[in-house]
């Protein structure tokens, strides 16, 4: 049985291919928080602010439920993210 990374990564290529397109991505994360983190790191770097909180506070939620050790390495990407908005916000009053 392959490994969650193998099964996630498919055809060669791995979620850090920052190549792929946010769908691509999406497409082979489902329900996995480390692929939600990366797609959040993805929309972040293009400064699309929104859909990476969305996909942080997957990759958040999903760890949770999982009891994943590494749950608040994953909630840092939510809060600096949100911290990001709450800035940006106020840039804009």
């Amino acid at each position: 049985m392959a490994g969650r990374n193998e099964q996630v990564r498919g055809a060669g290529k791995n979620l850090y291919d920052y190549e792929l397109t946010p769908k691509m991505i999406v497409a082979r994360i489902d329900n996995y928080e480390f692929g939600y983190v990366t797609l959040g790191r993805v929309y972040e770097e293009n400064g699309t602010l929104q859909p990476a909180k969305e996909a942080f506070q997957k990759a958040s939620d999903l760890a949770i439920a999982a009891a994943e050790p590494q749950v608040k390495w994953i909630q840092s990407f939510l809060d600096r993210i949100n911290q990001k908005i709450k800035n940006a916000e106020k840039q804009r009053d």
